[in-house]
């Protein structure tokens, strides 16, 4: 089975749910000795499932090629096989990840609902399984218990990601999680995870107050900690983005110097108000080591969206309390963020394309 070209550095480098390793066991297992290591339904849902997503990346076949849907089929068929409703697996957990990572880059519709769900399950076939205990505690082998950690993490963090742009409640709160990262993780993929975690500090609020706004006042006369004022969610922002010179608190500033994107720290004149610094700061665009580069993308585009998630609501109200000149508004910070970071992706998207050079931007791995 050829590689489709591209497809590689677009879904392993952001989704690394399954390894390698592992991908190449059932592999083997499928097409090696029928007499040796039997390859289970769940599995085989997880070999189709990326056979799915590396169709729709292949460049060399035409966009919305039927091959990458027979395959996710396959895999459903597969999960069905193994009765996946009522029998959870590591594979049956990775299977599903890899599904709602496809069906959100194919939905016709742009809703995300069929991903969201698959997501969900996912998520809720992982606490079945106790992958949100870290395995440590239970003196499991060391690839087991980090394979354990890998799918929890990725899962996890998709998960978050979509309930932050969804406005919808994660299936579980971070207090009810001890999984520990994995020891073997990657700089990429350890600022992902921390990235997704700013999300989980805000989902909940932003749950609260759309319930606060329709539910009777009677059944807030005792708020929870977690109702946010717009100072308050200034402060959390600050998590993940300050403009302060030296602030320790800002996780984007404390991006690993080879995963900055110059393509948006150019974009960006809050914090980079001098081209040459933003220079300084990130490394050139090398077009020969394209892994990189789109990891340098996937991240900025994952900041960018995360910032506008986290001020969309407070942008809103900056322009309903002033729609001559919204920067006026109390609420002026946060619209100033989202134009800013919109601007950023545009930006981004726009040199994509031509980084691209051929390829569909949609396809090639744009947020």
């Amino acid at each position: 089975m050829s590689e489709p070209r591209h497809a590689p550095h677009n879904a392993q480098s952001r989704y690394e749910i399954v390894t390698k390793e592992r991908l190449t066991q059932v592999l083997e297992g499928t097409y090696g000795d029928v007499s040796g290591n039997s390859v289970e339904p769940h599995q085989l849902a997880v070999l189709f499932a990326v056979m799915a997503i590396g169709a729709h990346h292949n460049l060399e076949l035409p966009p919305n090629d039927p091959s990458a849907e027979q395959y996710c089929n396959a895999a459903r068929d597969c999960l069905m096989i193994g009765r996946f409703l009522s029998k959870s697996s590591l594979a049956g957990c990775q299977a599903l990840n890899l599904m709602a990572h496809y069906d959100l880059a194919t939905d016709v519709g742009r809703d995300g609902d069929g991903a969201w769900s698959l997501w969900g399950m996912s998520a809720r076939m992982g606490h079945a399984m106790g992958l949100h205990r870290d395995g440590q505690s239970w003196n499991l082998k060391e690839t087991v218990l980090e394979e354990r950690r890998q799918v929890f993490w990725e899962c996890r963090s998709a998960e978050l990601f979509q309930a932050n742009c969804f406005s919808r409640p994660p299936s579980i709160s971070a207090e009810y999680l001890d999984t520990r990262l994995p020891t073997t993780i990657t700089p990429f993929h350890r600022f992902k995870f921390d990235l997704s975690q700013v999300s989980d500090l805000w989902v909940p609020s932003l749950m609260w107050l759309g319930l606060k706004s329709v539910c009777s006042p009677r059944f807030f006369r005792c708020e929870p900690n977690r109702t946010r004022t717009y100072s308050a969610s200034q402060r959390s922002c600050e998590l993940l983005h300050d403009c302060r010179p030296n602030s320790s608190l800002a996780l984007e500033r404390q991006t690993p110097f080879q995963l900055r994107c110059r393509t948006a720290m150019l974009s960006l004149p809050s914090i980079y108000p001098d081209l040459d610094g933003a220079r300084r700061a990130s490394p050139p665009t090398n077009k020969r080591d394209l892994r990189t580069t789109l990891e340098q993308y996937f991240l900025a585009l994952l900041v960018a969206e995360t910032l506008i998630n986290l001020h969309r609501a407070h942008y809103a109200r900056a322009i309903a309390t002033n729609q001559t000149d919204p920067t006026k508004s109390p609420y002026g910070n946060s619209y100033l963020t989202v134009v800013e970071r919109c601007s950023v992706s545009a930006h981004m998207l726009g040199y994509h394309a031509k980084l691209m050079a051929g390829g569909d931007t949609a396809r090639d791995g744009a947020v």
